[in-house]
């Protein structure tokens, strides 16, 4: 029988340029009178017919009137408008890369060490002004040390420019790589009696 440990790599990501990381935050939003509230995350608003879309902490999508909103939150949705809009209009892809593997073996244990990124592909998907500064953050999650039993999780912060996005009709970025490791470890058979 053979026992498997593979490190793991998750990726999350973040546009920014105009605010971009803030649209993706939990805000408490007021009514006019300012006597109820909720948890959400700005999603959207559609100027021309004052419409907001919401996503609530728990429940489905909202889609109301600004006038619903405190003057507060209603300069809020305004002022962001243009971030959520942005951030509709890319299409962001990922796909993970897989890079050399360096294999050794002790005993009954086989270490493979497998470098590893994530290829992130970003597209507009009509003509929109980007910004020059747009870049792209993220955030590498690799579990280390499972063929102890317990694991740690290690974090690597990186960043991206996106300069190049403006340029063409599809820009790929490679976040950082990092070496993974997978143990594989045989176990002799028992004898039963």
């Amino acid at each position: 029988m053979n026992k498997i440990f593979l490190g793991t790599l998750v990726l999350l990501y973040s546009l920014t340029g105009l605010g971009m990381a803030e649209r993706l935050q939990t805000r408490e939003f007021f009514n006019a009178d300012r006597s109820k509230s909720f948890k959400a995350t700005l999603l959207g608003y559609d100027a021309e017919e004052q419409m907001v879309v919401a996503r609530p902490v728990s429940g489905p999508t909202m889609k109301f009137k600004l006038d619903v909103l405190s003057t507060l939150d209603q300069a809020y949705v305004k002022e962001k408008a243009a971030t959520t809009l942005l951030g509709r209009k890319i299409n962001v892809s990922f796909k993970q890369w897989t890079g050399d593997t360096e294999s050794t073996r002790e005993g009954l244990v086989r270490l493979s060490k497998i470098k590893k990124a994530y290829d992130i592909s970003l597209r507009p998907i009509e003509d929109i002004d980007l910004p020059s500064d747009l870049s792209m953050e993220y955030v590498l999650f690799i579990k280390r040390g499972q063929e102890k039993g317990a694991s740690k999780t290690e974090q690597i912060n990186g960043n991206q420019s996106l300069n190049g996005l403006l340029d063409s009709p599809s820009y790929t970025v490679r976040t950082d790589i990092v070496e993974t490791e997978r143990y594989r470890r045989k176990t002799l058979a028992t004898s039963g009696g």
